[in-house]
């Protein structure tokens, strides 16, 4: 009888270990289930991957250009120098995952969670990020020119040097974030709430920070040349007047 019970225990155990290695071999498909597997350098271009299970799974270097990764768990895994311009990606999930130096270039990822993520040097030029979250992400040198960012929330966020030229900002939030020699430089932040955050030296020339809240914010060094500062409490929670340009007055 045990010998068995033994005999059932180490089928399933056989059963479950080749379900899982054939797992990693199956083709990419909407809801293909690739954890801890390794699928670096791959070739991936407009890729069926809606509900995906990638957690863990290192994609370093592979190609996702275009590839839809609408309501996909990427958490923890690793996707350093991978290519994901144009992909698409509605509430993904990428908590915790490693996009170091990756190419999101116009993808479309509204509402997706990249909270706790590395992405140091990664280019979101022209990105479509509204409603994402960015809690506590690593984005030193990070490039979101241009990028749609409206409501995103990059509280205690590190977003050193960081490029925002020209992004759609609105009612975006970086409370506590460190966002020393950042560019802001003609962005839309209309209301974004940057309440304790260090913008040491960063460049607000010609950008929109009317009804903006940067109450206890670091200013040191910081430019505001042109910008529009109408309504918006300054760091000493001050409300500047209506119509203020470059000085909060």
């Amino acid at each position: 009888m045990y010998l068995g019970r033994r005999f059932v225990h180490v089928f399933w155990a056989m059963l479950l270990s080749g379900a899982a290695m054939a797992a990693c071999q199956d083709p990419p498909a909407n809801r293909v289930n690739w954890s801890d597997c390794d699928k670096s350098g791959m070739s991936l271009e407009r890729a069926p991957l809606r509900e995906a299970v990638l957690i863990k799974t290192r994609l370093d270097g592979a190609n996702l250009q275009g590839a839809d990764i609408t309501h996909a768990d990427l958490g923890f895994s690793s996707l350093r120098q991978a290519d994901l311009s144009s992909a698409r990606g509605k509430q993904a999930r990428l908590v915790g995952a490693d996009l170091s130096g990756a190419q999101l270039v116009r993808g479309r990822l509204r509402g997706a969670r990249f909270d706790r993520a590395r992405l140091t040097a990664a280019d979101l030029s022209g990105a479509r990020l509204s409603n994402v979250t960015f809690y506590n992400a690593l984005m030193q040198g990070a490039i979101l020119r241009e990028a749609d960012l409206q409501r995103a929330v990059f509280d205690q966020a590190d977003l050193s040097r960081a490029d925002f030229s020209r992004a759609r900002l609105s009612g975006a939030r970086f409370e506590e974030a460190l966002l020393e020699q950042a560019d802001f430089s003609g962005a839309d932040l209309t209301k974004a709430k940057l309440a304790g955050a260090d913008l040491t030296e960063a460049n607000f020339s010609n950008a929109d920070l009317r009804g903006a809240d940067l109450s206890d914010a670091e200013l040191s060094g910081a430019v505001f040349t042109g910008a529009k500062l109408g309504n918006a409490i300054w760091s000493d929670r001050r409300r500047c007047r209506r119509g203020a340009i470059g000085v909060c007055r």
